[in-house]
């Protein structure tokens, strides 16, 4: 991550771009990597939650929880960054209902 952070830094110090945006899953936020984010000048993190709803995450095997997805998003909004859900409607195991609520909940 950092190699890569690392190779865009001249372009965002001699002001060709003002940040980054990157995308990753919920349980990969922690405060340590939402710091070296922050130093290398990220603004912008989506977060792959694909569903707020913990029965389509486990029948989908997406390897983490509604919850990490709140605890997630928490964090990464203490840190200023702006914030994105990735949702993904029509999972297995979704329904109409179920997509509703994920809305509302998200």
């Amino acid at each position: 991550m950092v190699s890569l952070l690392e190779a865009a830094k001249p372009y965002i110090d001699g002001g060709y771009f003002g940040g980054i945006r990157i995308s990753t899953r919920p349980d990969a936020i922690d405060d340590e990597r939402l710091e070296i984010l922050k130093k290398y000048h990220v603004t912008s993190i989506e977060l792959g939650a694909q569903s707020m709803d913990d029965s389509v995450l486990k029948i989908n095997r997406r390897g983490h929880t509604a919850k990490d997805v709140e605890n997630a998003s928490r964090l990464i909004k203490s840190y200023g960054f702006s914030l994105g859900l990735q949702m993904m409607t029509g999972l297995m195991g979704d329904t109409d209902e179920k997509c509703i609520k994920n809305r509302r909940k998200a």
